[in-house]
């Protein structure tokens, strides 16, 4: 299994763990059994810093599945800091039974938590790129109301700067080329493909 693996015993002292749960904690298994989990298993909360209580402890009480609120952060034998994910699960040999114990699994979100700010920072430069670019530029849905409209097209169309509103788009269109325009652009939605359509808009002084 590519997640860790730790499994406790009712008292939730740790059992088992697999190499995955020894690289991010920083315990081998010999060291670690017998131990009480929260030694080898410590959390806390990305944005405070204070110590979580682990999910094993909440497992043992309800004798149900818990999984980890987000944000959460696993601090290694060595220090290192980990966001990772998880949930844990009570174990019964008798299904009717007491819980015996607990499979806690947990994986590494480092390297998601970089994809997610690449892309936030990835966004934020479109977001300015298309804003203050010169050359006019919209975002339409599949029924062509706008839903995103940089100050090019704005400026252009003599409205407010990131009005989305359809209707006042509808009226700024020249009454000849209204149809045309409408259903060419309902037609690219269905079909995709790319097209190239003129047509007019009226500022607001007649032009």
């Amino acid at each position: 299994i590519g997640d860790a693996v730790l499994v406790t015993d009712a008292a939730g002292r740790v059992t088992m763990m697999n190499p995955v749960a020894e690289a991010l904690t920083g315990w081998r298994e010999s060291e670690a059994t017998g131990r009480d989990i929260n030694d080898v298993f410590y959390i806390i909360n990305q944005d405070t810093q204070a110590p979580i209580a682990g999910p094993v402890a909440e497992v043992l009480c309800k004798g149900a599945i818990v999984g980890l609120a987000n944000h959460t952060v696993l601090i290694a034998k060595d220090g290192t800091a980990r966001p990772i994910a998880d949930s844990a699960a009570p174990i019964r040999y008798d299904p009717a039974g007491e819980v015996d114990g607990v499979v806690l699994v947990f994986r590494d979100q480092s390297e998601e938590y970089r994809m997610q700010a690449a892309l936030r920072d990835s966004q934020r430069l479109y977001a300015t790129l298309l804003s203050t670019s010169p050359v006019g530029t919209m975002q339409l849905n599949s029924a062509w109301h706008p839903v995103y409209v940089n100050n090019a097209v704005c400026q252009l169309a003599g409205l407010e700067a990131g009005t989305t509103d359809y209707e006042r788009w509808l009226e700024r269109m020249h009454p000849d080329d209204r149809e045309r325009a409408v259903s060419y652009a309902q037609g690219l939605s269905v079909d995709g493909g790319e097209g190239h359509l003129n047509y007019r808009y009226l500022l607001p002084d007649g032009r």
